[in-house]
């Protein structure tokens, strides 16, 4: 696509908002120039990253030399060491005078703590916008290192989660000793995968109402291993039983009255109800609060919400809703929130 020349014969294309545009207002309140492009594709963005569960996602600037990637303070952590994959497989490893208006630390770890989503920024440039002609050479200087990033995608754990009946437990949560993060099932098919560098791990699995399994496992590299686990009802059930996902069909919960609005529960990350959970319907700037058992509904007319969830030492959630009258029924909308750790 033809660029727009500058003063400075760099050439860029500015028909789109590049990464750091997007991250700092999405880091920013109240943005809502609606109708122009760059909101447009802000928003776009955030949808993408709600609605999909992405394993990494590497952006490319210029502006400097090296990897931005999120900053953790685990025991083991695997963004550092596949940074350290990324740099060994660097060609150029030459420092610029300075990082002049690349991404920063600041939108990287944001990203990640807000949207649960690693984003690793490779600066293969010092000049931000460079000429044309030297792109070519850019990218091969960079190949190398950037398989070796894309590459991590094929290490690690991957599986079901079902039952001692075969039925999928699409509430189920996964977390790796040393690790800071709950790693949550696919709610259609309870499938799960984590990319973890190679080495000697142990892997919890977690479901409300059944006991927990511990498996010990080594990964090796370029190798997702098939870790299939069965879980085992416990004594610790409880009525909010009636909320795990047993069954392999859709939806995950019926609305239990007829209404036009929305329906749903706040569940922490182990799947427990969380009591007077903060819900915002942002555009008509509507607050309600969930009950002992996590649940709220609210009558709203047909039309595109954003709803926030938020809980005293948890991380808020946002989720992007469209409420239709095609049937008298609310629409369901589900909040998982996890533990603030810095709280």
């Amino acid at each position: 696509m033809p660029g727009n020349n500058r003063a400075n014969n760099y050439t860029c294309n500015n028909i789109t908002a590049d990464f750091k545009q997007i991250g700092e207002q999405i880091m920013s309140v109240g943005n809502r120039n609606n109708g122009n492009l760059q909101n447009r594709i802000l928003t776009a963005f955030k949808h993408m990253l709600l609605d999909e569960n992405f394993d990494l996602i590497i952006n490319l600037e210029g502006g400097s030399r090296g990897l931005i990637y999120p900053k953790v303070e685990d025991a083991i952590d695997i963004y550092e060491m596949f940074a350290e994959i990324y740099k060994k497989h660097m060609k150029v490893k030459e420092t610029c005078p300075e990082n002049i208006l690349a991404t920063d630390d600041t939108i990287t770890d944001f990203m990640y703590h807000e949207y649960d989503t690693p984003i690793y920024t490779a600066t293969v440039s010092c000049c931000e916008y460079p000429a044309v002609e030297n792109l070519p050479f850019i990218w091969r200087e960079s190949l190398d290192a950037l398989k070796s990033l894309l590459g991590i995608v094929k290490t690690g754990i991957q599986g079901f989660v079902r039952d001692t009946k075969n039925a999928l437990m699409k509430n189920a949560t996964i977390s790796v000793k040393g690790i800071n993060k709950l790693y949550e099932v696919t709610k259609t098919s309870a499938f799960y995968k984590i990319i973890l560098p190679t080495g000697d791990y142990e892997i919890e699995f977690n479901c409300h109402g059944y006991k927990s399994i511990t498996r010990p496992i080594k990964i090796v590299q370029d190798q997702l291993q098939i870790l299939n686990i069965t879980l085992e009802a416990g004594s610790g059930q409880s009525s909010y039983e009636s909320l795990e996902l047993n069954e392999s069909r859709e939806p995950t919960i019926k609305p239990t009255s007829s209404f036009i609005g929305i329906e749903g529960y706040v569940l922490d990350g182990l799947n427990h109800p969380i009591d007077h959970a903060e819900i915002v319907v942002v555009e008509p700037n509507i607050t309600l609060y969930s009950n002992k058992e996590g649940k709220y509904m609210k009558e709203l007319s047909a039309g595109k919400y954003t709803i926030k969830a938020s809980a005293s030492e948890y991380r808020p959630n946002v989720k992007y809703v469209e409420v239709n009258n095609v049937t008298n029924f609310p629409k369901i909308v589900m909040f998982t929130l996890h533990r603030d750790e810095h709280i």
